[in-house]
Formats: structure tokens, sequence, C-alpha cells
């Protein structure tokens, strides 16, 4: 059983990975993998630990196993994390990445991470709902 932190970064996870599963795999196991998470976080709104069927819903496939790892590990999409470059020394001090926007549906089952104002913001794609921020 998950604690409740696990839960919760679980719950998180799953509502970042749905705006990247077409990136992620073929279009109909997007499509499944969609519908799946929407539903578990649908029960999660009604009170329902959902962490251990998230967590297996998203080792059906090593790109979604890959990045929600990458998710867990520093709280943002893998495009955001910032690595250090082994060979080149920066200036003096520690690196500051600036986070992205976090735009998330008003019913809380979907968050779209956003660099820049340039990038158009979807719609929630379970309540066709606009994102909040």
């Amino acid at each position: 059983m998950e604690s409740p932190s696990d839960e919760t970064q679980l719950q998180d996870t799953a509502r970042a990975i749905r705006a990247y599963l077409l990136g992620l795999v073929p279009e109909d196991l997007a499509a499944a993998l969609d519908r799946e998470l929407a539903d578990l976080l649908d029960l999660a709104r009604q009170g329902h630990l959902v962490g251990d069927r998230v967590a297996a819903t998203l080792e059906q496939s090593p790109a979604t196993l890959a990045w929600s790892g990458a998710f867990l590990e520093h709280g943002v999409p893998p495009e955001f994390v910032v690595l250090p470059e082994r060979a080149y020394q920066g200036l003096p001090g520690a690196p500051v990445a600036t986070p992205p926007d976090k735009y998330r549906c008003p019913e809380g089952d979907f968050v779209f991470y956003r660099r820049t104002a340039a990038v158009p913001l979807p719609v929630c794609p379970t309540h066709r709902a606009p994102l909040e921020r």
C-alpha cells in the first residue's frame, strides 16, 4: 500500500503524463491509457486510493515508465529538467531554472506545463474545460 505522499505523487504524475501520452506511445495505446488514468483520477476525486493502480497503468509501456520515473524524481515533466553539464564550469552559485507555468483542469484530472506564452493551452481532454493557472 502506498503512503499518502506516494498516493499524491502518483496522482500528480497521472495528471501530468496525460498531456504527453501521444508523444510516448502509439495512438491506440495513448487513448486507452488516457481513459484509464482519467477514470482512476475520477475515483481519486471520490476519495478512493488509486496509487497502486496508477503505477500499474504507467508500467504498461517502457516509455511511460521512464517518463513517470523522471517526473517523480524531479516534480516536473522531463523536458523541463536542467541537468548540469560535466565539462562546463558555469558562473559561481547554484544554477536556477525557471519553473514552467502549470495549468490545471478545474475538475482536477489534467495538468499541462507550459514553457512560454507562445505555447497554446489545450483544453482538458476529459471535460473539454479551459485550464486554469
